[in-house]
Order: structure tokens, then C-alpha cells, then sequence
């Protein structure tokens, strides 16, 4: 009896070893379906409006920006344009938006949808930075939040607030920071599956009104699956 119960648990692990493997094998290919890309600026010419939807480097992904602004906002002129950088310290191109003779509230959003459902998702926005002349309420202060809500969020060092519309994020001081200046950056994940996010710019709820406004948004990295 010892032998045969010793030669049918040895049947027993046989069979078994298959099936472990098979089940170490699942998440394998699982990964090996997931697809990793750019939307990537460089791409584009630099001074123009993008053709949307907009090509990335993952085939047969695209994405698409539609830039809205609130009554009143004077556009950017450079706004909803693949811009020529550095900006915030990152080289290459950007996605810039904008507005010009900025008043008090004026607002400008860019909604960038995918043609399907992404994972990992981050970009930086550059540039979030307060211009005041001094003994006078002339000025900007951009002050920056995104929908829906960023998994994570890393602002620099001269950023305060939390990236909604309630507590946007803007300079802790008057700054106009250089290009090669990433002080005034925020980048943000997105966990996903998420197919829309949108970045609002807006001149936030002093009395400042003078010049132009805008912030740039860097390549939009991301992942997704076939």
C-alpha cells in the first residue's frame, strides 16, 4: 500500500506541474500585450495647429485636443499650437495654451481625448508662473487644475496649491520664470484606464489684468493594451 500511494502521488505532481506552469505563463503574456507610447510634440511642426486626431507612437492610438475658452478670453495667439521650446526646463516641443490681454477669470481649457482607454498616463505642465508690476494691479498669476483628479501629482518647489478648480495650482510669489526654469512645473499620473483629461488655465480671482498668459504641457506618455 506505502508503494502504490507513493507512485500515485507521484502521478499527482506530474499532472500538477503543467497547470503551474500554464498559470506562471498568464501574466507573461498578459505583459507582453501591453503597449507603451508617446504623444510626442517633436512629431509635429513647431508655430502651427496640430491636424487632430493626432497621431502617437503607439499605431493606431490617437489623440485628440479641443481648446474651449470661457466668454470674453481673448485666445493666445500661440494657443492650441506645437510650440518650439525649452519651456519649464524641458526641451523639444510643447502643447501650448494661452490668452492674451488677460483680464481677471479669463480661462482657457484643452481636453485631450484618446481613441481608447490608457494606463499610465503623465505629462508635466510647465510655466505656471505670476508676472505683477510692481506698485500697480497689472499683471497675470496662471493658476492651473486638471479633470479628473491626477492619480499622483509632484508639484516644483515654487508651486502651491492641489490642482482643483477650488485650489488651483499657482507661484507661491511673484515669478516669471525662465524658460530653462522648472521651478513653476507640476507633473501629474493617471493611473487610469482614463480616456479625457482636461487642463484649465485661468487668471484665478484678483483684480491683476495686463499682458499675455499661458502654460505648456510636455509629451503625454502613457500605455495601453491591444
Amino acid at each position: 500500500m506505502d508503494q502504490v500511494s507513493r507512485r500515485g502521488l507521484a502521478r499527482g505532481a506530474a499532472w500538477t506541474v503543467p497547470v503551474v506552469a500554464v498559470a506562471a505563463a498568464a501574466p507573461v503574456r498578459a505583459a507582453s500585450q501591453l503597449r507603451c507610447g508617446v504623444l510626442d510634440w517633436d512629431s509635429f511642426a513647431a508655430g502651427v495647429v496640430p491636424t487632430a486626431p493626432l497621431a502617437t507612437t503607439v499605431p493606431g492610438v490617437t489623440a485628440t485636443p479641443v481648446v474651449s475658452y470661457s466668454s470674453g478670453t481673448a485666445p493666445g495667439s500661440n494657443s492650441g499650437k506645437v510650440m518650439a521650446g525649452p519651456t519649464g526646463g524641458v526641451s523639444g516641443n510643447y502643447y501650448r495654451i494661452g490668452i492674451d490681454n488677460v483680464k481677471p477669470n479669463d480661462i482657457v481649457t484643452v481636453t485631450f481625448t484618446f481613441s481608447q482607454p490608457v494606463t499610465d498616463l503623465n505629462f508635466t505642465m510647465t510655466d505656471i508662473d505670476t508676472h505683477h508690476v510692481e506698485g500697480q494691479n497689472k499683471g497675470w498669476q496662471n493658476m492651473v487644475y486638471v479633470s479628473p483628479a491626477p492619480t499622483t501629482s509632484s508639484p516644483a518647489g515654487n508651486i502651491l496649491g492641489a490642482g482643483t478648480a477650488t485650489s488651483p495650482w499657482h507661484a507661491n510669489a511673484p515669478y516669471d520664470a525662465a524658460d530653462t526654469d522648472g521651478s513653476d512645473n507640476v507633473s501629474v499620473v493617471y493611473a487610469g484606464p482614463i480616456t479625457t483629461v482636461s487642463i484649465t488655465l485661468t487668471n484665478g480671482g484678483s483684480a491683476w489684468g495686463h499682458g499675455n498668459a499661458a502654460i505648456g504641457i510636455t509629451d503625454l506618455s502613457f500605455c495601453t493594451t491591444p
